[in-house]
């Protein structure tokens, strides 16, 4: 994905925490603020740390409302959640489930192959 001006270049996880960080916003004050705004009071500080850590990725629907609570566009957090995919299959590309086999990402879709 080519980078655009005032784009991020860190996945969502990164991104989320120096947001937070910079409005000098905990992780279980951001979750109440998400509970407020869209109403849902769903998030908890224990998923808020899960995206920030890269363990989760936060839905369209969460993404829109923290593009609220932080101001920033929802473009610019959609690009950092497809740069943390990205990474994600960038990191499982190559690895070794089995001896004899190797996994690929082909088209978006995980395939096995025979190791060479």
């Amino acid at each position: 994905m080519a980078n655009r001006p005032g784009w991020p270049e860190e996945p969502i996880g990164v991104l989320l925490t120096r947001l937070r960080r910079d409005r000098g916003t905990s992780q279980f004050r951001l979750a109440e603020l998400l509970g407020i705004r869209s109403g849902h009071a769903t998030v908890t500080r224990h998923e808020v740390s899960r995206w920030e850590r890269g363990a989760r990725i936060p839905s369209r629907y969460w993404l829109g409302w923290l593009a609220v609570t932080f101001d920033v566009p929802v473009d610019t957090l959609r690009v950092a959640a497809i740069r943390a995919r990205q990474r994600s299959r960038d990191d499982r590309v190559g690895t070794l489930p089995h001896t004899s086999e190797r996994r690929l990402v082909a088209g978006g879709h995980s395939v096995l192959a025979d190791a060479a």
